[in-house]
């Protein structure tokens, strides 16, 4: 039984530690004790598989991250205009709109969601009047492109990768 069968409800931090690894993403969110999941134990296994990959693991305001190059972060942080925690948080993760303002709900957003079979594995959302869905759609493709370059072929057959963009 894989890793991502045996922690079915970790299965996009699972997929995502993997993604990191392998540089196909810069950083992903860990949340080793998800809301409503009791098994503790799985939790404290995502650090560990972190860890035996490599990753260097950095405690953020909102979260514990994840980066396969730190000095990413060094940079990110010493820009005055990264200083908003969720701007550095969307950096950090490698979000193409992370200066992008996805409180202010009366704004026309894009949500780029990527999904590894049935499985959210990516999610960002855009303002409409800052990215075209056009270079959205490149956006998608390319993140699809280079996720499932970073994954076997046996991984790829039972989770095919796919994106959506949905408007809201």
């Amino acid at each position: 039984m894989s890793l991502l069968e045996k922690y079915p409800n970790f299965f996009d931090q699972i997929y995502n530690i993997y993604l990191v690894s392998k540089g196909a993403r810069t950083a992903t969110l860990l949340d080793p004790y998800k809301d409503g999941d009791p098994d503790k134990q799985a939790g404290e296994f995502l650090v560990k598989i972190a860890i035996r990959h490599g990753l260097v693991g950095i405690k953020g305001p909102l979260g514990f991250y994840l980066v396969s190059k730190p000095e990413n972060m060094v940079k990110y942080m010493r820009e005055e205009k990264y200083q908003d925690s969720d701007i550095l948080m969307g950096k950090f993760l490698g979000f193409n709109c992370a200066e992008h303002d996805y409180f202010d709900t009366t704004k026309p957003r894009y949500q780029l969601e990527i999904y590894a079979g049935e499985n959210q594995v990516y999610a960002e959302l855009c303002e409409q009047s800052r990215i075209n869905r056009q270079k959205l759609e490149e956006i998608g493709r390319n993140l699809v492109l280079r996720f499932s370059e970073a994954m076997s072929p046996s991984v790829n057959r039972k989770y095919p990768l796919r994106y959506v963009i949905n408007m809201f």
